[in-house]
């Protein structure tokens, strides 16, 4: 038994519980863009909940430009960018809980939180939209040999280190690691006194932008070593340097080399925080490492959608609050028709949702389900290749029929390609295989 007053109640276990029609976790640029969404698509109970005293996630330590291209048509720093959508979230006076931390989730969109001013709260939600970003990789999981001295640290601890101006100890750096976090840092390093050694890429391929291997490594002349690893950290109390390896491939050889140094940053990736959806029980994609989705971006907690790098590691803050956008209004159809079985045009083809499935150079694609009876007319399909593929056409196969061959000049894995599917296409297709193939 529930005794309500507004969107506050109690439950009979003297438990302090609220309500709202849509709770987003996460209150970086894909949670932000997805409660401004679903507020101009006209919900008013929305509730923003960020385990930071602030607002716009990681951004808020991005001081370098080059965001907003495509949503603002001018490069702004990071938080320039996401000072534009915290303004948009006051203007339009929706609540938040800052400082929360999220414990649990559950299948019945029951979550709990905890707060220093408000202790332990209990939320419940008609849809939710998971936006908690994601975590890095850390040095436990790169097999990398030798002490533990002072000086070697995550991008996200320097990142923090340098937001709260604390005087970096340090002359001379190494990255490993050359996605957008490692070249951005690099360039924010130089202009802080340190010197850039180089940066140390264990794949064969760039793992960030090209805009930002430009600003950042280019224009200052420091080496990206592709194809290198880190395999001993030098250094007992402090660190003192790195050895790094290349293998060749065709003779089998490691060629050594020790670099001196005095700080190590390790930037190799980003990888979905998706714990809280995994200990709720949804399935999660080996491939992406984020949740299995069908193409409203709902995992299979009806009502439970995801949104930005929870999801997938995307390109750009662009690209993650266009799709916030999106989201936020799937969460208001869902709403809007809540308890109803079909709330796009009715289909009925089949009562299976299609499976999509990479293969060849693909590494992963998402959506990994398509449910044809309530999909949208275009349905977008986003996906990586493994290594960088020159001359070859994308090939998409539906019900093991042909659908649609793209010739690409080139492929690059560090960046999220896309194809766009057409309702009709697939339902005048659909034979008894329930499955879209993307090939390369």
């Amino acid at each position: 038994m529930s005794i309500f007053k507004g969107n506050v109640f109690h439950h009979s276990n003297n438990r302090l519980e609220k309500y709202y029609n849509l709770i987003v976790i996460g209150g970086g640029p894909s949670g932000l863009s997805a409660a401004i969404s679903a507020y101009d698509r006209g919900e008013r109970s929305i509730l923003i909940i960020e385990r930071q005293p602030v607002l716009g996630g990681v951004l808020n330590s991005c001081l370098q430009d080059g965001f907003g291209f495509d949503t603002f048509k001018r490069s702004l720093t990071g938080q320039e960018y996401v000072a534009q959508f915290v303004k948009g979230i006051k203007t339009r006076c929706i609540e938040t809980a800052l400082n929360t931390t999220v414990l649990e989730l559950s299948k019945d969109k029951v979550i709990k939180t905890v707060s220093p001013n408000n202790g332990i709260v209990y939320y419940r939600a008609k849809a939710i939209v998971f936006a908690a970003g994601s975590r890095e990789k850390n040095r436990g999981s790169l097999n990398i040999t030798g002490s533990r001295p002072d000086g070697v640290y995550v991008s996200g601890v320097i990142q923090k280190m340098l937001d709260d101006k604390e005087k970096l100890r340090a002359g001379q750096a190494v990255i490993f690691g050359s996605d957008d976090v490692g070249l951005s840092l690099a360039h924010r390093l130089l202009n802080d006194g340190v010197k850039i050694k180089a940066v140390i890429e264990p794949n064969n391929h760039l793992c960030g932008s090209f805009y930002n291997k430009e600003k950042s490594l280019d224009s200052y002349d420091i080496p990206l070593l592709l194809s290198h690893r880190i395999k001993k950290v030098l250094g007992n109390k402090t660190i003192e340097g790195v050895v790094i390896e290349k293998t060749d491939p065709s003779s089998g050889v490691a060629e050594e080399e020790t670099i001196a140094c005095d700080l190590l940053i390790i930037s190799v990736g980003l990888i979905p925080d998706a714990g809280l959806l995994l200990s709720a029980g949804m399935e999660i994609s080996p491939l992406s490492l984020g949740p299995v989705v069908n193409d409203r971006y709902e995992t299979s907690v009806p009502g439970l959608f995801v949104s930005g790098n929870a999801l997938f590691i995307h390109d750009t803050a662009d690209c993650i609050s266009k799709e916030g956008f999106i989201v936020g209004n799937k969460a208001v159809q869902y709403i809007n028709n809540f308890g109803a079985q079909n709330y796009y045009w009715e289909t009925q083809i089949s009562s299976k949702a299609m499976q999509v499935e990479g293969r060849g150079g693909i590494s992963y694609a998402v959506p990994q389900k398509i449910d044809i009876n309530k999909s949208d007319n275009d349905i977008m399909v986003f996906f990586r290749v493994k290594e960088e593929i020159h001359d070859k056409s994308v090939k998409v196969f539906i019900s093991g029929k042909e659908y649609q061959t793209i010739y690409k000049k080139v492929l690059y894995p560090n960046i999220v390609h896309s194809v766009m599917l057409s309702k009709r296409d697939i339902i005048s297709r659909i034979n008894g295989e329930n499955n879209i193939i993307i090939e390369v």
